[in-house]
């Protein structure tokens, strides 16, 4: 049994006697030894002895090795390497949620924040971390709650707020010696500034982190090399997003936890370069949702499988940029098949959720762009791509294609697929688009580029 679960079925044996059940009863319903119950009651202890040492030492030292680590502290590295499964939240609900609900409503807030520390993040354990009594909010907390206002209600504040709250934060954890979650929240920051289309303070930020990031732990550390390997793509630093993401992929062949993260990393990565066929070597089952949704979604739209992306169910999808991206990318399946009427429903109703954020407007109007242009309205899809250059500054992907299409000059493009593939389409070498569409999996790309060139390419799908 893994220590995470073992930490679980500790909080189940307690919460479940404050519930009223005897020792008896709790192994029947547990399966846990009545010896073992009744020692977890006689100590109330959850967490393993070396826990708050571990992470004190993570705190204090968080570019530090497993191997130092485990000499410094006395302990085995294997113990060390299990500690780090508790570090983060798991990236996998079992349904423990109850009874962190439980113990938020008897009460017992000390045992619930320890427990909401290690479940996964969700709008419910969000909820929950809210009405802690600020007393009770560790470091770890607090970065979560303040990611989940904006995760949650991504209208709800406005740049400046989320700008002093960060800010805030991160020197107030750096001069209490919390290093470890210093770097959370950093990454945290990068993530909203991204999301706000502020490409230059997210990569400056990412410039900031003293040493290599990779050497953070896990999560944490493949986190931020999947956000700056976006951001190389974002400022069109192609030779650096290579680099990344070469040493990435050899460090993740070492590694062996994580699994769903390591490959969620990996298909980010590979699909913000538009190397989609490559991306659909790697199997989904291993990726959890939501962001397995979007995956599969993303891929069936690019190699022409129309009807299965409208067809696939999303309603699980809970937050609300994801379930936003979802709906564009059936938008864009309707329209290629040229369900114009009905196209907009739903893009329009996702998009009133996440208004406020320059990445969720970016995305509304690469579709209205090419929605636009699909029924022959170029001037008003131009409009669209105007916006485009101005909300993200020209740069991204989709920023200097907006602008190689508004000046039909190809000399604002990067070297990245999707550009290259724009490249072809507008010097008019039609036969090299459709081959570099075919070879990397890039057949939608091709219909929306060759669509915003105003040179539409009729191609073959699977529909």
């Amino acid at each position: 049994m893994d220590i995470r679960r073992r930490v679980i079925d500790r909080f189940r044996v307690i919460v479940l006697h404050h519930k009223g059940l005897d020792v008896k009863e709790i192994s029947e319903r547990t399966g846990i030894h009545p010896r073992t119950v009744r020692r977890i009651l006689d100590t109330g202890k959850v967490f393993p002895a070396a826990y708050e040492k571990v992470i004190r030492d993570i705190e204090k030292f968080p570019f530090a090795s497993v191997e130092e680590r485990a000499s410094r502290l006395g302990i085995s590295k294997g113990y060390v390497s299990r500690m780090y499964g508790l570090v983060f939240f798991s990236d996998r609900s079992e349904g423990e949620e109850w009874m962190a609900e439980y113990l938020v409503r008897v009460g017992l807030y000390d045992l619930s924040a320890g427990l909401l520390r290690i479940l996964p993040f969700s709008y419910r354990t969000y909820s929950l971390i809210s009405s802690l009594p600020e007393e009770y909010l560790t470091p770890h907390l607090r970065i979560l709650k303040l990611y989940g206002d904006v995760r949650f209600n991504p209208s709800g504040y406005g740049r400046d707020y989320y700008d002093r709250a960060f800010r805030s934060l991160m020197e107030r954890l750096r001069r209490d010696g919390y290093h470890l979650s210093y770097y959370h929240a950093l990454y945290t920051y990068m993530n909203v500034l991204m999301l706000q289309s502020r490409w230059r303070d997210a990569y400056d930020l990412a410039l900031s982190v003293e040493r290599d990031p990779i050497l953070l732990p896990p999560p944490l550390s493949l986190n931020l090399y999947a956000l700056i390997g976006k951001l190389a793509i974002t400022l069109g630093y192609s030779e650096k997003f290579r680099e990344l993401l070469s040493r990435l992929r050899h460090k993740l062949r070492k590694k062996k936890t994580f699994v769903h993260l390591r490959k969620k990393v990996t298909l980010d990565l590979i699909i913000a370069d538009g190397k989609y066929s490559q991306a659909a070597r790697y199997s989904l089952r291993d990726v959890h949702e939501p962001d397995a949704t979007l995956f599969r979604c993303i891929l069936l739209l690019q190699t022409g499988r129309f009807r299965e992306v409208i067809r696939e169910d999303v309603s699980h999808v809970e937050v609300p940029l994801y379930r936003f991206y979802t709906s564009v990318l059936k938008g864009y399946a309707r329209l290629v098949l040229g369900y114009v009427s009905n196209a907009l429903n739903d893009v329009g109703k996702s998009y009133r959720k996440v208004e406020g954020f320059g990445a969720a407007e970016s995305l509304y109007c690469q579709f209205m762009a090419f929605y636009e242009a699909r029924t022959d309205r170029y001037e008003r899809s131009e409009g669209y791509l105007r916006r485009i250059v101005e909300i993200s500054g020209g740069y991204g992907v989709m920023g200097r294609v907006s602008r190689a299409l508004i000046n039909r000059n190809t000399s604002f493009l990067s070297d990245f697929s999707r550009e290259n593939l724009l490249r072809l389409v507008m010097d008019g070498r039609t036969e090299n688009a459709l081959d570099m569409a075919r070879r990397y999996g890039m057949l939608f790309d091709l219909i929306y580029l060759s669509t915003l060139a105003g040179k539409p390419l009729r191609v073959n799908f699977a529909r």
